[in-house]
């Protein structure tokens, strides 16, 4: 009996050591989670290719919050015990893995894209410049991901980091680029974005005059021009249809959150400024702009960005032309997009100061690893 004893015990240990690191490598190497479940599936076939244990299923799926789970069950078969009936004798594991940001530091600028070039890039004169801000791109681009494009273009920070590398003048990002010890994933993944209502304003354009606006969904875009300035009462706006167009005009609100919720919702502005604050309670704490999880495009053209708390928009790519040093007074700022390419003149701040901010500063933004933490991914006891 206790030689049967003995093998059950060592085929499950085998078992559960090839799932454990299956997941561990599996949240550490890869971007996405539909990769992270095929390279986990890939690295605890390997990992069994050297053990006698038989496997009966295996499954893996993510739980969200950057969570990686793993089951498996198998089977010993038996010697003394099949003498009694028992020819084979039945087992399960479980192992969770989390890329957890309760390890990192507070995000400011944040490229989602996983792979391709130039999702931090400069060009033209443009600088920017956020000494408490960690910058980081999550492409695995080779050589090309932070690129500061003229011997004019500097990047300074808290940290400069991306699981690629950079590109023509990587001498002016200070402190020096570093190649990222994780990838990290998107910390807002699993969240639900806001429902979206019917209708209550269809093609609203206000071409000049002051204007006050009041929450709700405004469809088929908007579109602000001519001179508009336009305040925007505390709650949710929720854009769809078409863009979101700011033009020579002046937007401003408080405890205010944008939704921008279809692809045809980009966010377009041009010599214009938008000041607006996140609200500072409720379901949309902290959150001034929100986009749908789907591709497009924003443009910035000689714009005042002061935008207090978290732009959410992981596949908005943003083309930004600068002009100047714009005045930026919220306290921060953390951006999370597919990507950035900045251009013209002058330098963009991104302040970073949350010790005494109005508005509250998540933990969950607390993702960016740096060399001196090693412990990103771990299993989840």
């Amino acid at each position: 009996m206790g030689l049967d004893y003995s093998r059950v015990v060592s085929d499950r240990s085998s078992v559960q050591n090839a799932m454990d690191a299956a997941l561990l490598a599996a949240m550490t190497l890869k971007h996405t989670p539909d990769e992270q479940i095929k390279y986990a599936y890939q690295m605890f076939d390997g990992n069994m290719l050297t053990s006698d244990a038989k496997i009966i299923s295996v499954e893996i799926e993510h739980e969200g919050d950057n969570i990686l789970a793993g089951k498996a069950t198998g089977s010993t078969e038996t010697t003394l015990m099949h003498l009694a009936g028992f020819e084979n004798v039945g087992y399960a594991i479980e192992s969770k893995a989390i890329r957890g940001p309760q390890e990192g530091n507070p995000l400011c600028i944040m490229a989602m894209h996983p792979t391709r070039k130039h999702t931090l890039e400069l060009k033209g004169s443009v600088s920017i410049y956020g000494p408490k801000c960690h910058i980081y791109g999550n492409s695995n681009h080779v050589d090309d991901v932070v690129d500061p494009h003229t011997p004019d273009n500097f990047v300074t920070g808290a940290s400069v980091t991306a699981v690629g590398y950079g590109h023509h003048y990587i001498q002016n990002v200070t402190p020096p680029l570093e190649g990222s010890t994780a990838v990290v994933a998107d910390p807002y993944l699993s969240m639900t974005l806001p429902s979206v209502g019917a209708c209550d304003h269809t093609g609203m354009k206000i071409s000049g005059g002051t204007v006050t606006l009041n929450p709700g969904t405004y469809c088929n875009g908007l579109q602000i021009v001519k001179g508009a300035d336009v305040k925007l009462n505390p709650g949710t706006y929720t854009i769809l249809g078409s863009e979101f167009e700011v033009e020579d005009s002046k937007v401003s609100g408080t405890g205010v959150t944008l939704y921008l919720a279809d692809r045809h919702a980009e966010f377009n502005v041009s010599k214009s400024e938008i000041k607006l604050v996140a609200p500072v309670s409720g379901t949309w704490t902290s959150f001034v702009l929100l986009s749908k999880r789907v591709e497009n495009e924003w443009t910035f053209e000689n714009a005042t960005l002061d935008l207090y708390g978290i732009v959410y928009a992981p596949n908005s790519a943003v083309s930004w032309t600068n002009n100047g040093t714009p005045t930026i007074t919220a306290a921060w700022a953390a951006w999370i997009t597919d990507g950035f390419s900045w251009d013209g003149n002058g330098t963009i701040n991104f302040p970073y100061d949350t010790e005494k901010a109005v508005v509250p500063h998540p933990s969950k933004l607390n993702v960016i690893p740096r060399p001196s933490l090693m412990e990103v991914v771990r299993l989840l006891k």
